[in-house]
């Protein structure tokens, strides 16, 4: 979801990372970064 957000909507990073807090998930925007670059290699 994290990495859909950060693709569909060009949002930051950190405004993924503020949109996971609202819904009580934890996680450091370096890891969502992680995640789009693991999750979107061909």
């Amino acid at each position: 979801m994290a990495v859909r957000w950060y693709l569909r909507y060009r949002l930051s990073c950190r405004d993924v990372e503020e949109l996971l807090v609202e819904r009580g998930i934890e996680v450091d925007h370096v890891m969502i970064y992680r995640w789009v670059q693991r999750f979107t290699r061909c």
